[in-house]
């Protein structure tokens, strides 16, 4: 959901299509998640032709990529901390695979193959 918030609040323009292809989910899920997102308060649009964007995000909480935006030091370093756990734990196979979502790693070689 953070991912598709992310496409949705980016200048780029998204259909429902090339959201099912970027995130690997259902055209049902895509709808379901702008649904969920509208119901939180979040002013998704359909702007023209199915592509859907976020087009205000006024919140006592300010911008939305501050939040969910890893600079590539700081996603490097958690990177390095979830790698120290144990390749066994659960919750780091989780960690890893929200880190590998949210941030681009394709520079660093990294690919979460070893999720």
């Amino acid at each position: 959901m953070l991912r598709l918030l992310q496409l949705l609040s980016s200048k780029e323009s998204y259909s429902v299509d090339d959201l099912m292809k970027e995130l690997g989910i259902s055209r049902r899920t895509v709808y379901r998640y702008i649904d969920t997102f509208r119901n939180a308060g979040f002013a998704v649009k359909n702007t023209h032709s199915n592509v859907w964007q976020l087009v205000s995000m006024k919140n006592k909480h300010g911008d939305l990529s501050r939040v969910v935006y890893f600079t590539e030091e700081e996603s490097g370093m958690l990177n390095d901390v979830i790698d120290s756990l144990d390749k066994s734990d659960a919750l780091r196979k989780t960690l890893k695979r929200k880190l590998v979502a949210l941030c681009d790693f394709a520079g660093t070689g990294e690919k979460g193959n070893d999720i």
